[in-house]
């Protein structure tokens, strides 16, 4: 299964458990000006109407809470048949070093949870390179929202314990998880009152290489998931 894949499909797991252009070139005259003569209408073409500028949040990436669906098709995010409700773009904000950007988002309920990622190409057997940025990622988050409220790292077989040689391989398993968490009301600060939670994970692609990813969840996020339960109900 590509990366791709593998982090869109954990979105569904969680769920269920400067502008380009080319400048007009005008024919050039090898003598004097013409003379323009006034009795002739203008040929010159319309001015093309400017289009209205994109809405940008103060929430993460220049998105927000409750966002409709409409409007997140007019930041260029696109969804398909088989993954309703999952929309992939790139927001108003992005972060340097994450290119791939998922939101959840249905009709009546609106945006409910974003995630993006960061692919880390080469990884050591014990996980080095993914712990360290998932490391400054939390004391970066921890600037604007307070420290932590949790910070997992565990493996729950003592095969990794006793070999961290073999972190990545436990990560792939998923019987190795580290990461941090935000969660509303518990930590130093207040966090926004339309979020719920923040995590940052890491994972394993291959035991070679892997991603980190960031993901706010909404206080709506149950009727998100109550909603897409409903329309897979529908297709049975």
């Amino acid at each position: 299964m590509s990366t791709q894949k593998i982090k869109s499909c954990s979105i569904v797991a969680l769920i269920l458990c400067a502008m380009a252009g080319c400048q007009k070139q005008v024919p050039g005259s090898s003598g004097a000006p013409q003379a323009v003569n006034p009795a002739e209408p203008s040929k010159a073409a319309p001015a093309k109407p400017l289009e209205p500028a994109k809405t940008t949040h103060s929430g993460p990436f220049g998105l927000a809470g409750g966002m409709s669906v409409e409007e997140i098709e007019k930041l260029g995010f696109k969804t398909s048949d088989s993954s309703p409700g999952i929309f992939t773009g790139t927001p108003p904000k992005p972060l340097e070093g994450f290119k791939d950007y998922f939101v959840v988002a249905l009709p009546n309920v609106g945006l409910c949870r974003i995630r993006t990622t960061h692919d880390i190409d080469i990884v050591n057997g014990t996980g080095d390179q993914l712990r360290k940025k998932a490391d400054r990622l939390a004391e970066t988050m921890a600037i604007k929202y307070g420290k932590h409220t949790k910070k997992f790292d565990y493996s729950s077989k003592d095969v990794y314990k006793k070999n961290p040689e073999y972190w990545m391989v436990g990560l792939k398993e998923e019987s190795v998880v580290y990461g941090y968490d935000w969660s509303e009301g518990k930590t130093e600060q207040p966090l926004p009152e339309d979020l719920d939670n923040i995590e940052i994970n890491t994972h394993a692609s291959t035991t070679m290489s892997g991603f980190i990813s960031i993901n706010y969840t909404y206080k709506n996020f149950k009727e998100c998931a109550t909603a897409l339960k409903k329309q897979q109900a529908n297709s049975l």
